[in-house]
């Protein structure tokens, strides 16, 4: 289970490491990662990225109930940074 755990990580990693990179030199109309960035200090405050792409993430998080996908989570951040307390 490491094992593919290890690579989505850094491939999450890197996503999102280009994501903040990507913040600065933005055009008109694309997403604002700063939210990702944020975002990606909170899981690791909380236990970690690869914990949360291995369980899921808590929407107690942000106030709801459950779980939901560390996929869903970053697509929401982009969609629907309103959503995040620390966007």
């Amino acid at each position: 289970m490491l094992r593919k755990v290890a690579p989505l990580t850094a491939v999450l990693l890197a996503a999102l490491t280009l994501a903040g990179g990507a913040a600065a030199a933005k055009p008109a109309g694309a997403p604002d990662t700063a939210c990702l960035q944020a975002g990606k200090e909170v899981l690791r405050d909380n236990g970690g990225i690869a914990y949360f792409a291995r369980n899921g993430v808590p929407l107690s998080l942000i106030g709801g109930e459950g779980t939901a996908p560390l996929s869903t989570v970053l697509r929401l951040h982009l969609t629907n940074p309103g959503l995040f307390p620390w966007c």
